[in-house]
């Protein structure tokens, strides 16, 4: 028997009563308590990462009185990540901490430590024991476990690690340990800097988050996706996304003014594209959306040389990495219309349209504000296990379940759903954007065969889907080839009838083989593909080359030495940002071996690094930090007297900057070096200065090992 599969304009839509049950809202409220404002670093980064979750950010600032939360039943966890670590109820906070966590409201504390009177306490309260360390260095910590997947993603651990506390878990059943270290190999002497308890999660200041030296670039060390889910215990919970349509990623180029005169030139510019490139949209935007809330622009005027020279790389692998391993953001760049670039900026939108041509996306009129204005609208009620309620979505068409290989659709208890795919291990549910009610009900029961067709993917919207067993009928719109893929009966056969807005009905006939997959391109004429899974399809993200403009690396007799290093690192080429600085600091000029230094750090190599800051605290032009740097890279890898003797001329280059934090890590190398001897003077001063029990202590152990080496 031959199935239907109808494709038009206008079709009619039924609805669905919904099921009748008790709801409740699902809490997906996140307090956030900051320091610094809009700068915070939660802000900056752990509110995309949560918004991303399906949960909503709602800051607070910690020199403010305390939130009372006690009635809030929206509220799914709070996030406590300070920059400085001062608050405005210090005796107040551990006990406002406990009542939450009493509520079962999971707390994360990560950043800096709250001034609070009772550190003890705040952690007791996370199920954590704490204990100050007064060893301000970590070159000899070194890693005993790390949680495969989720520590290590955008960058990876190693020594020397920043300082920190001695954390342990109350209860070793109820922890999931992400990180930890030890100090010299002594199984006693263990901390755990990344955990997640019952009652929340830690990340110790520098473990979650990475920045370079000059605070300009930032690395994720621990997956954040993985991280909230864990802090906050998210499991099957539907997330409203803006990023997808129809399991695809969402593409969207914009073209933005650079400045408020220069609206007609971002016409202009749009209108070339738009008739050169007809297969994908084009957005045109305001001055004040250019970052469209997704991501930064993909150009800054004046760079036309660089991309001359780079090409689009550095734009490129970002956009990339907002598929893989987790879809973040839509494929929707940015590009300023810059006064006198109108041919670079064509290179520019070809060479993204290209890109974007060869990975498998969605290209339909969609307004990226609006879906994101539904992500943030949209209600979630939970009616009963593995079943939710959708309300209030307005053009947003995407649910997503993480960590879903176990999950499929539930069709019998679903309501206004199409179809459902998989990406990353999530699975992406597709709504009707026609349906007035929606109904998303899941389970991990074995899959059976549902009783009509069902959507896997497409690149354009499909809408006013009416079906049953033997036809579906949908309305379309996109932009280019209308790839599909349907899951529908094994060995079934089907007439395609696709009808264009104004033009005649055209019929294809297609045998279904064994996996059950029908899928097929509509232009002017059907063509139907390989029956090719989704999952397939989702890999060509991750193998696709990435190609350079072949340009060799200039001699700085060809173009002005100060900007080329800048513009390798922001096309993300850093082993060439290392080669370029290494030959600019061949005569030792400070500027140029604190930024080989940086690219090297940026790369990755802790040797070139150490190598580069070396040579900079041996000559002139070097801060203290320098010093500390150089001195940690050294012990960790095993130089313990060179280290020493940085440290040594640190103290007399800086005197006044050498603090207890500082003798505790000169105390260590000269102790370790048995040289205690150096480090006695220092000690000395600091012991009648400070006038505490951790100078007098280091005094005393250097005097009583400087007294057995005599």
């Amino acid at each position: 028997m031959t199935r239907m599969l109808a494709l038009a304009a206008v079709l009619l839509c039924t609805l669905l009563a919904s099921p009748h049950a008790a709801a409740r809202d699902e809490p997906r409220t996140i307090v956030m308590l900051t320091d610094r404002g809009d700068a915070s670093t939660p802000l900056r980064h752990a509110a995309p990462i949560l918004r991303h979750l399906g949960l909503i950010p709602e800051p607070h600032d910690a020199a403010e009185p305390l939130p009372d939360l006690g009635a809030r039943s929206d509220l799914r966890g709070v996030l406590i990540w300070l920059d400085d670590g001062a608050i405005g109820d210090a005796a107040g906070f551990t006990a406002w901490g406990t009542r939450l966590t009493q509520r079962a409201v999971p707390v994360a504390l990560m950043g800096r430590l709250p001034a609070t009177a009772d550190r003890f306490g705040l952690f007791l309260t996370l199920g954590l024991i704490y204990a100050r360390d007064d060893r301000a260095y970590g070159f000899d910590l070194g890693i005993v476990d790390s949680a495969a997947g989720i520590a290590g993603y955008e960058r990876r651990f190693e020594a020397p690690f920043p300082p920190t506390d001695i954390v342990r878990p109350l209860g070793a059943a109820e922890a999931v340990p992400v990180l930890v270290l030890q100090r010299r190999g002594d199984a006693s002497d263990r901390t755990v800097p990344l955990v997640a308890t019952a009652r929340g999660a830690y990340a110790a200041d520098g473990y979650a988050l990475w920045r370079s030296a000059d605070g300009r670039h930032t690395r994720w060390l621990v997956d954040p996706v993985d991280w909230f889910r864990l802090a906050f215990q998210i499991q099957a919970l539907p997330v409203p996304d803006a990023t997808t349509l129809n399991a695809r990623r969402i593409f969207s180029l914009g073209i933005a003014p650079a400045g408020p005169d220069q609206h007609d030139i971002a016409v202009a510019l749009a209108a070339d594209i738009s008739a050169a490139r007809t297969e994908r949209p084009i957005r045109l935007l305001d001055g004040a959306a250019t970052a469209n809330g997704w991501a930064e622009p993909a150009n800054r005027c004046g760079d036309s040389l660089r991309a001359r020279l780079m090409g689009r790389d550095g734009v490129l692998k970002r956009l990339a990495r907002g598929e893989a391993p987790h879809r973040v953001v839509p494929y929707a760049p940015v590009l300023l219309a810059c006064p006198a670039e109108g041919e670079s900026l064509l290179v520019a939108a070809n060479a993204i349209l290209d890109d974007a041509a060869s990975r498998p996306l969605a290209t339909a009129n969609l307004s990226l504000a609006e879906l994101e204005a539904g992500r943030s609208s949209a209600r979630i009620e939970w009616v009963a296990p593995g079943l939710w309620r959708v309300t209030g979505r307005g053009a947003l068409n995407t649910l997503r379940f993480d960590d879903a290989d176990h999950l499929r659709v539930d069709w019998e208890r679903s309501v206004g759903v199409m179809g459902a795919g998989r990406v990353n291990g999530a699975l992406y549910v597709s709504l009707d954007p026609e349906a007035t009610e929606i109904a998303v009900a899941v389970t991990n029961l074995p899959w059976t065969l549902p009783p009509f067709a069902t959507l896997v993917e497409s690149r354009w919207a499909v809408s006013g889907l009416v079906r049953d067993i033997e036809t579906a009928e949908m309305s379309l719109q996109g932009y280019g080839t209308g790839d599909m893929v349907w899951s529908v009966e094994p060995h079934s056969d089907w007439e395609l009838r696709f009808t264009p807005k104004g033009g005649r009905t055209l019929r294809y006939r297609a045998e279904v083989g064994a996996e059950g997959l029908l899928a097929f391109s509509m232009t002017t004429a059907l063509r139907l593909l390989t029956a090719v899974p989704l999952i397939i399809m989702a890999v060509v993200l991750l193998v696709l080359g990435l190609q350079r403009s072949g340009a060799p690396l200039p001699t700085p007799a060809h173009m002005h030495l100060p900007e080329f290093g800048p513009m390798l690192i922001d096309a993300e080429r850093y082993d060439d940002a290392v080669a370029w600085y290494r030959a600019l600091a061949q005569d030792g000029d400070p500027g140029a071996l604190r930024s080989l230094a940086e690219a090297a750090d940026l790369a990755e190599r802790p040797a070139d690094r150490s190598a580069a800051l070396v040579r900079l605290v041996m000559g002139r032009g070097a801060t203290f930090a320098d010093h500390l740097d150089a001195a940690a890279l050294l012990a960790a890898s095993g130089a313990t007297l060179d280290a020493l003797r940085i440290l040594y001329n640190a103290e007399r280059r800086f005197p006044f900057a050498a603090d207890e934090r500082f003798l505790s890590f000169f105390a260590a190398l000269a102790l370790d070096g048995g040289r205690p001897d150096v480090a006695l003077p220092l000690a000395r001063r600091l012991a009648q200065e400070a006038a505490n029990e951790s100078a007098s202590r280091l005094l005393r152990q250097l005097t009583q090992a400087a007294g057995n080496r005599s």
